[in-house]
């Protein structure tokens, strides 16, 4: 075997030679671009290999609410718009129009794949090619891996909530911004920068009070590039932006909406200005298990010392380094200026989520210091640094563990990046294997076998086929409601007690909008209890409901969902007629949906 490989290898390498053969040096060329740019096939690989471990992070959960929602408006887009035209779901056109093109142009389940490894690859690689002029490949390399690998990260990019395109848009306007203030040709880099801080502030308005920190960045990275035309950079970056919101307003308005497609968002911010926020905890409650705030209080507390080195040490601060904490730290200020105003965003994983791309650009800066090993060595570091990060996610998506270990690892970086800068780099890789050591030891447990591993990753299959179905199941019920209910009439009745899938089919229809009970058959509202009577408005309310829309899905296991229905609508002196029913089955679920057409019954007290 080794005889025939050898033979294979100098026979290769002769026809390789050869000027006669163009295929074979076609062949040898790719093979030198794939060495020379290793980093970026395996940071496209990554999610391929996390996908392996686990699903669950590219699909919607039962019991969630908003990223049904978009769902809903990637397959029934026009319908929604005239539909619902003043919610501001459908105004964040910057991700329901990726995600309607991905629906329209790839079967569903293919779409969704599509759609999230694509934002996940534009999130990694936007991180991996802002870092490589300031921190060099290799930490490009393992901090963009690390946030690849990063199970908040990885909920945030996999389901359809609006925090996909957010985490992007952050990094292609910094991206942007970077190439911006370093290339000679600045024009249409800050151009670019514009368009895609439209599109982030259009994902969530909220976005806008990070733009000192994309400021603040800027200025320190185009600073020893000493550029001026600062009116001419000004309106180019305005020009992006009003290039962007013209592109958008354009489509919206020959969907069938309004040119002006922002406004909702616009006045959902300014009618709750001022308002108590109705979802607020008190922190004592939500505190203690905010396992999401605990890498970025390190890294905050590691980019603040960064900051002073740089003050302290010319060496350590080096000028194309020090955006990056800078970033990160006005990012944070930003968060705790909303927490003050009583806005809960700290307290909240999708919220954070935003600090997601400032805090790996922070982490990229102590990182800088693997240059200095041998790539015997960065090989070994960077496999076993990885292979810590995504252990815990065979245990479960969200463990406690990951985040510790994410700690462990940054301030085993910082130690070793401080150390190597003071020429003490033996006191450092100590510190740095101590640190490797401990992570090693939360990460693996002392209960751990192979056999526990195999276990859990069946597991995760399951739970995984769990979620898979969920989401074919939604995907579906809306492209039948999409056919049979163009213009978004139809309630929905079901008990949530009896099958998850039944809100999140509802969610697509944003819910509360088209809902009359998760109690079926109570008539009783959501977080009432069904043995409650009605009270005198809600009465009200359903009569309303029932006369200027009187068609009903229910959503049932039961045989007698009809005469249950029936029964229930006598109490309210109305009834009921089936006029369809439709089975749904996928694999783990079945149940059906019978179409029913209220009327109210005459001569009623």
């Amino acid at each position: 075997m080794v005889k025939l490989c050898s033979t294979l290898l100098k026979s290769s390498t002769h026809l390789a030679s050869c000027p006669f053969n163009p295929s074979i040096k076609r062949m040898k060329v790719l093979n030198q671009r794939i060495k020379a740019n290793w980093e970026i096939s395996l940071l496209l690989l990554l999610p391929l290999l996390l996908l392996s471990i686990t699903q669950i992070w590219i699909f919607n959960l039962n019991g969630q609410l908003d990223p049904w929602f978009y769902l809903g408006y990637f397959i029934r887009l026009k319908q929604y718009l005239i539909a619902f035209p003043d919610t501001y779901y459908g105004s964040r056109l910057s991700w329901v129009l990726p995600g309607y093109l991905a629906y329209f142009l790839f079967p569903p389940l293919v779409a969704n794949y599509v759609l999230h490894l694509s934002f996940y690859s534009l999130a990694t690689l936007s991180l991996y090619f802002i870092l490589r002029p300031s921190v060099g490949r290799r930490a490009a390399f393992l901090a963009s891996a690390s946030m690849g690998s990063y199970a908040y990260f990885l909920l945030a990019i996999g389901w359809d909530y609006v925090d996909v395109a957010g985490i992007t848009y952050f990094l292609l306007t910094v991206l942007m911004l970077s190439w911006a203030a370093r290339k000679e040709s600045w024009t249409a880099w800050m151009v670019l920068s514009g368009v895609f801080f439209g599109a982030l502030i259009y994902t969530n308005i909220i976005w806008l009070l990070f733009a000192p920190s994309l400021l603040i960045y800027y200025v320190l990275t185009n600073h020893p590039h000493r550029r001026r035309k600062t009116l001419i950079k000004i309106a180019a970056f305005v020009g992006g932006v009003l290039a962007i919101t013209l592109v958008l307003g354009s489509i919206n308005y020959e969907i069938g909406g309004k040119f002006f497609f922002f406004m909702p968002s616009v006045n959902m911010v300014l009618g709750n200005a001022g308002k108590p926020n109705p979802w607020r905890i008190d922190w004592q409650e939500w505190l203690p298990r905010a396992t999401w705030l605990i890498l970025p209080l390190v890294v905050l507390l590691g980019s603040t010392g960064t900051l002073i080195l740089s003050r302290l040490r010319k060496s350590f601060g080096q000028s194309d380094v020090v955006p990056l904490p800078a970033i990160f730290i006005a990012s944070c200020l930003s968060m705790i200026f909303l927490e003050v105003k009583a806005v809960p965003v700290l307290q909240n994983t999708y919220y954070v989520s935003y600090l997601i791309p400032p805090m790996f650009l922070a982490i990229g800066a102590p990182l800088k210091s693997l240059a200095t090993l041998s790539s015997d060595r960065f090989a070994v570091v960077t496999g076993f640094a990885l292979i810590l990060i995504i252990f815990p996610l065979i245990a479960v998506l969200v463990s406690s563990n990951q985040p510790i270990i994410f700690c462990l690892l940054f301030v085993a970086a910082i130690l070793f990046s401080v150390a190597s800068n003071f020429n003490q780099k033996k006191i450092g890789s100590v510190l740095a294997i101590l640190l490797l050591t401990i992570s090693a030891s939360i990460s693996f447990g002392q209960g751990w076998t192979v056999n526990q591993s195999v276990k859990q990753l069946q597991a995760n299959a399951l739970t995984s086929k769990a979620a898979l179905d969920s989401q074919v199941t939604v995907i579906n019920v809306q492209k039948l409601f999409r056919d049979i209910d163009p213009t978004v009439n139809v309630f929905f009745w079901y008990s949530a007690k009896e099958l998850g899938v039944y809100r999140s089919i509802a969610s697509a229809t944003l819910w509360g909008y088209r809902l009359i009970s998760e109690e079926f058959p109570s008539l009783q509202g959501y977080g009432v209890s069904s043995s409650t009577p009605l009270s005198p408005e809600k009465l009200s309310e359903l009569k309303t409901r029932f006369t200027a829309s009187p068609k009903i899905a229910i959503f049932s296991q039961q045989k007698d969902s009809l005469q249950q229905a029936i029964d229930s609508l006598k109490t309210v002196g109305f009834t009921a007629k089936s006029t369809a029913t439709y089975p749904v089955k996928q694999d783990t679920i079945a149940f059906t949906i019978t179409i029913i057409e209220v009327s109210k019954i005459t001569d009623t007290l």
